[in-house]
């Protein structure tokens, strides 16, 4: 043999360990965030193409409901007959019920705002089909609080939801309780 070798020098490139680092984290990262975006609901329903979802696992609402109509079609639609709700200071997780009367021929949210901002917001709801409590996550200030409901109904096509319509209404919550939570400090909701 002359001296030659028929071995071939392969060049492995040097791995960045900082840009591995970084990928990695941003594959947590987008798993995280699609974990915590498919649990934050504690319902099951039909996702729609807008991200909305309809709530068909809600329970069973069959509360009093009024009719009224929508300001712009004259359309009867029936709501929840709610003028009052109360609240425990002491915890975050409150009774709300509040439901989608079977009579609508409509699906239903309904947000609670107070002091315009918006405490909570229920998914879509289907005809007889309600959310009996809600986690508020804030402890409140034993007292009496104004809020608006804010009942958005859609109509469905396929996948589509539509907003129809909305109407607003008027109510007092009334925290009671020794407001010993909210005075440590404890996930505050503050009127002002």
């Amino acid at each position: 043999m002359s001296g030659g070798s028929n071995e071939k020098v392969v060049y492995v490139k040097k791995v960045n360990v900082k840009n591995l680092v970084i990928i990695i984290m941003v594959f947590v990262g987008l798993f995280t965030v699609f974990k915590f975006t498919n649990t934050l609901s504690m319902f099951k329903g039909e996702s729609t193409t807008d991200g909305r979802k309809i709530i068909t696992d809600a329970s069973e609402w069959n509360g009093n409901s009024v009719a009224t109509k929508f300001s712009g079609t004259n359309e009867e639609v029936f709501i929840p007959d709610i003028s009052r709700l109360r609240f425990d200071s002491e915890k975050t997780v409150q009774r709300i019920s509040i439901g989608n009367p079977k009579s609508n021929n409509l699906n239903m949210s309904v947000d609670i705002l107070l002091n315009e901002k918006n405490l909570y917001s229920s998914g879509i709801l289907p005809p007889g089909h309600g959310i009996e409590k809600a986690d508020l996550k804030a402890c409140f200030e034993p007292m009496e609080y104004r809020a608006v409901l804010v009942y958005k109904f859609y109509k469905k096509d396929g996948l589509f939801l539509t907003e129809f319509d909305h109407i607003k209404c008027n109510i007092t919550i009334d925290a009671e309780g020794s407001g010993l939570r909210y005075k440590e400090g404890m996930s505050k909701f503050s009127k002002k």
